[in-house]
């Protein structure tokens, strides 16, 4: 299992406003660490690893 370096952009008030972070993740694949990022808020985008480890 991998660390998964990931920034994105999440929004919580339907796409209005955008606010951008960077979180680690633990995964077995690439598809995996960003299906984790997706399911933390209804609107992402700009996903991209930074890094894994």
């Amino acid at each position: 299992m991998n660390t998964y370096s990931i920034s994105y952009k999440y929004s919580t008030n339907g796409g209005k406003t955008w606010i951008s972070t960077t979180t680690t993740v633990k995964a077995t694949s690439d598809v995996g660490a960003i299906a984790q990022v997706q399911s933390k808020y209804a609107d992402v985008k700009d996903i991209r690893i930074i890094s894994v480890r």
